[in-house]
């Protein structure tokens, strides 16, 4: 199933490559934010932690299948940050305003406010994609375009299957004058573009 999108690594697959969070929903956010490499979206499941003598850090495993094709995909999540902490909810919520302010912002047109928004955002929770690419949109904006690659690339990664994302970047090679770049990443827009559309007419 992976030859669909070869180039899609899935990260926290294991117990040696867990992805740190803050919060508990932040790992549901996580892994609603992750496709199947058919495109589909990523149903959470069954949970479990795990704590292991120290040096070892708090992790918990989350199982996960695929709503259109059924592929069953593990994530693993270190929660180190909020192990035990019945105020990491609140945290979250937190995060959450922040977003939700840092959309209206950009809505508004006030694009530093906005920033700063996201940015926090991105200092509380690092794996938190759609904060990275926001940040690239307006660094595209303001033609910041090497904060723009570091910020787009870095949501690329965090967010591989997303369509938007690969939109963005064939702006940013675009506007670098790198016509083979913008190209594959136009190519990669499309073919995404049509897995999403497939599983949402599905659904």
């Amino acid at each position: 199933m992976i030859d669909v999108f070869p180039m899609l690594m899935e990260r926290g697959g294991t117990r040696s490559d867990p992805i740190p969070v803050g919060s508990w929903p932040q790992e549901l956010v996580f892994i609603h934010s992750q496709r199947c490499p058919c495109g589909g979206e990523l149903q959470p499941g069954d949970h479990q932690v795990f704590r292991d003598p120290a040096p070892a850090p708090p992790l918990e495993r989350h199982e996960s299948a695929c709503l259109r094709c059924g592929r069953a995909r593990t994530f693993w999540f270190d929660i180190t940050r909020f192990d035990g902490d019945p105020d990491s909810g609140l945290r979250f919520e937190t995060v959450r305003r922040l977003f939700a302010d840092g959309l209206e912002q950009v809505d508004a047109g006030r694009l530093d406010l906005a920033r700063a928004r996201f940015e926090e955002v991105a200092a509380r929770e690092p794996w938190f994609g759609l904060a990275w690419f926001h940040l690239g949109m307006i660094d595209l904006v303001g033609e910041d375009y090497d904060a723009a690659r570091e910020h787009l690339e870095t949501a690329a990664g965090l967010m591989p299957m997303e369509p938007a994302i690969r939109e963005s970047l064939a702006e940013l090679w675009a506007a670098l004058d790198e016509p083979e770049r913008a190209d594959r990443e136009r190519a990669l827009h499309l073919m995404l573009t049509e897995m999403v559309d497939e599983d949402e007419a599905s659904g």
